[in-house]
Formats: structure tokens, sequence, C-alpha cells
């Protein structure tokens, strides 16, 4: 099964304008041919963007709504809830077209959640929290790996272009809103493959002892017809999170349309070797996919061959019992 870029994540995320978080997603977004107004960078700023994976999938409705973001500043996007993270930032300072400088944390649908210059561990943490106790399919366990990735980003109003690129950090003229959802989105896609490649990487780990136990003439005693459907539900759950909700393949309208995001975006891919970890998580999950289909395949065959002999069986006992019945009446006399 080959994996296909999902075709709503470019409806998903239109040119980013802001709008109040509302209980419903039925409005579409305007499509504004021009990026929004930027507020003015006093200095020259240095933080990091930080991505981490929390579960499957968010409901940004309820984080929305949860009282760790209450009364901060916060606008509902298309897949994507970003929250100002200063406490004593005014819940309007996101309504009008700038972005004031400062903490953001971005939590996107299919799990990921990002922070920008988040200096305060507990903080975090505390956000950390409320994204997981949101999780749609529940959190990740805690005992599973925390999946992240950083990037350094320097914002430079003295640079002479939009950006300057380097595998080290992103500079940066300014830092809007769109920026930011950029830069996010990438990051948040990157440790989303992570987590998925991780749970494929299981599920090859399991298939490669099925395997060895066949090489070594067991008859796969340990192998139960309910495992593999688990594995078979498991893999169907990452393909379809992947191609409906990931979008891996899909950008902002911004960063199709204005050069100066796409830039960025396509950097930040490059850097992140995004396409070759795609390619290699979707060749895995069609081995996997394969692997299930030949196991489930030896099982079925093992249930034929049983029901063969029962079947060999009863023919036997009939023909045995048609026998004594003749003979108890004489028919071979």
């Amino acid at each position: 099964m080959s994996l296909c870029a999902s075709s709503s994540w470019h409806r998903s995320f239109g040119t980013v304008v802001p709008r109040e978080v509302s209980s419903t997603h039925a409005d579409p977004f305007p499509s504004v041919p021009s990026p929004l107004a930027r507020a003015p960078i006093p200095s020259k700023l240095s933080f990091k963007a930080e991505a981490m994976h929390v579960g499957a999938s968010i409901d940004l409705q309820a984080l929305a709504r949860h009282a760790a973001c209450q009364g901060r500043s916060q606008h509902l996007y298309r897949g994507c809830l970003v929250v100002g993270l200063a406490q004593d930032e005014a819940p309007e300072a996101l309504e009008g077209p700038a972005l004031p400088p400062g903490s953001y944390m971005a939590a996107f649908t299919f799990g990921s959640v990002v922070f920008f210059d988040a200096r305060d561990s507990s903080s975090v943490d505390s956000f950390l929290k409320a994204a997981r106790e949101c999780c749609a399919r529940g959190p990740a366990p805690a005992s599973s790996r925390r999946w992240a990735e950083e990037f350094a980003v320097v914002v430079d109003p003295s640079l002479k272009s939009p950006s300057e690129l380097s595998p080290e950090r992103i500079a940066l003229r300014r830092f809007d809103a769109n920026n930011l959802l950029v830069i996010a989105q990438v990051l948040a896609q990157s440790v989303a493959l992570d987590a998925y490649a991780s749970a494929v990487e299981a599920a090859l780990t399991r298939f490669c002892e099925m395997s060895r136990e066949l090489a070594g003439g067991a008859k796969m005693a340990g192998l139960e017809q309910g495992e593999l459907l688990r594995l078979v539900a498991s893999n169907n759950i990452a393909l379809a999170d992947i191609i409906s909700k990931l979008g891996v393949h899909e950008r902002f309208d911004v960063a199709w349309k204005t050069p100066e995001y796409g830039r960025v975006w396509e950097f930040l891919r490059g850097e992140l070797e995004l396409e070759g970890r795609f390619k290699t998580l979707d060749m895995k999950l069609n081995f996997v996919q394969d692997n299930l289909k030949y196991f489930l395949e030896i099982i079925q065959n093992r249930k034929n061959n049983t029901l063969e002999w029962i079947i060999i069986f009863l023919i036997g006992a009939e023909i045995g019992l048609t026998l004594v019945n003749m003979a108890q009446h004489g028919a071979f006399v």
C-alpha cells in the first residue's frame, strides 16, 4: 500500500488569518493574498523552537478551553492552536495581525506541540501536561521515549534579506505569525514521523522474531491470531493518521504564495530530511503490511489443514458406519 499525501492539508492551512476560538471548524478561512503585518522587533533576539510529540491526536478545542490556556492570548487555526505563554499578556493580544515578541506554543491535531522561546521549564511541563490531557486517543505511554526536535532561531532586524538559513540556525529579519506556523509545522511533522517510525520498528522487530521461529522449525505456537489482528489495526491506524493528518507533502498557503515563507519551509524540510524519512517510513509500512498478510495466510492455512483432516475423518466415519450397517443387514452374504 503506497502512501499518498493528504490533499486536505493544503486546504487546512490557508493564509494565516487570526480568528476567535469557536466550538466548530465549519467556517473556511478566507484567502488573503498578502502576508500578515509584522510587529516591529526592537533588537536582536535568539531563542529555540522545540517540538515534542505527546500523543496520536490532540483535541484543539479542548486544549483551548483547558485551564492552563485560559486568560492567555490564543488563536485556533485549521489544524493548529497558537497560545501566548506570557501570563501578563492580554487575551486579545493576538487579535490583530501583528505578533508581539514573546513565548508561544503551537499545538497540532496530529499530536505534536512546538514551543518558541519557552525558557521556563515548569511552564513547558504545565502546557505539555495540558496537551496530554487533551489527547483524543490518550497520551503516549509515560514509559515511552520522549520524541523531541529543536532548532535555533535568531531575529535580527538588520538583515538585508528576509531570512538567512544555515544548518545551525534560522535567522529572520522579522518573526511573525506566518514564520511561527511555517517553522512549527515542519518541526511538528518531524517529531510525529519519529513517533510513527518507532511504532513501525516495534512491529518489524516482532516479525523478525516470528521469522526466526519459523526458520528454527518452530510451529509458531506463540503466534496468535489476536496478536496479528492488533498489529493489523495498529498499522492501519498509523497509515490513516499519516495520510489524513500529517500532510507531509502539503504546506500552508502562505508558503506557496510568498517566497519569503516558502524558502524557510523548504529549507527546514531539507535540513530535517522529511522527504527521505517519509519514504523510508512508507517502505516500512508496506513491508509490515506484506508480513501481516504472510503470517495471516499461514494461520489460515493451518486452520484449513485442520478442517481438511476433520472432513476426512468424518467421511471415513460415515463409510465405516455404512459398512457396519450393511454387515448387520446381511448385505455381504
